[in-house]
């Protein structure tokens, strides 16, 4: 039996409640529009109760990526939300949750998983995972008061559509193995929600840098209706991109208000 063919709540509940997660809150869908949206819907209108919770979908509809971008949907990944019931800096938090889930791929698969700067994960030079992390706003305070993480992967084998299929890897392809979604889902779970409160902020910023497929490299940024290159040279506590123009100048990427692209023919 291949060992993808049970992906449903209940196996994904199993793989939870062996890595201790049995009180987290599991949501699984067949279809839905976003589960970052539907998480949020949820817990403003008070239908989940404000601890931890996991929504898994096997397919979006209206799946979005950073800056708005639509993000591919098919039922062949892994499209999950994982809700944080405190508030966290929305572009710091991007870069702890890249360090989790890449690490949590490497374990299972093997591989070796990049970082894009700033929410991308690669593997062999192609696209595998997004990551999208959005806060919650109090209504009456307005202040933030949780955050939802969420990620999507490329997991079984999947046709891509045809502008992405230069720029998209799935792990099966990329490994030649078999993956259980129930298993990586509750490992990046587990990942988030128990080891990231553990984990040393500026420990995770230098393993965010140690991954990075960015750094050294001379990159093409957009912001507004301004491009330009530059060399990205560190990334800060912040999880900035710090990059050296052509000119000389030194310039501060904040991920809210750029896109960066590598530029691989340097």
């Amino acid at each position: 039996m291949p060992k993808d063919s049970i992906y449903s709540r209940d196996s994904i509940r199993q793989e939870l409640d062996k890595l201790g997660l049995s009180y987290v809150e599991l949501s699984f869908f067949e279809e839905i529009a976003s589960t970052n949206t539907e998480l949020k819907r949820q817990y403003v209108a008070s239908e989940i109760p404000k601890k931890a919770a996991v929504f898994v979908a096997k397919r979006q509809s209206a799946g979005r990526g950073r800056l708005g971008r639509n993000f591919e949907s098919p039922d062949a990944g892994i499209y999950m939300s994982v809700l944080l019931p405190e508030a966290k800096d929305g572009a710091v938090l991007t870069a702890y949750v890249a360090v989790m889930a890449a690490e949590a791929l490497e374990e299972i698969s093997g591989a070796a998983v990049e970082i894009k700067w700033v929410n991308d994960l690669y593997l062999l030079g192609r696209k595998l995972a997004g990551i999208l992390c959005e806060g919650i706003i109090n209504a009456e305070s307005g202040k933030l008061e949780a955050s939802v993480v969420g990620i999507g992967i490329n997991v079984l084998k999947a046709d891509f559509p045809k502008e992405l299929s230069d720029i998209a890897i799935s792990l099966e392809d990329a490994t030649g193995k078999a993956y259980s979604r129930a298993e990586i889902a509750a490992r990046i779970a587990a990942k988030i929600i128990k080891e990231l409160p553990q984990r040393s902020p500026s420990k995770l910023i230098e393993k965010y840098k140690s991954k990075s497929n960015v750094l050294g490299k001379t990159v093409k940024v957009t912001r507004g209706n301004e491009a330009f290159f530059a060399r990205a040279v560190d990334i800060n506590e912040k999880a900035e991109l710090i990059a050296i123009k052509e000119t000389g100048e030194k310039t501060v990427l904040n991920s809210g208000e750029v896109s960066a692209k590598i530029k691989f023919d340097n």
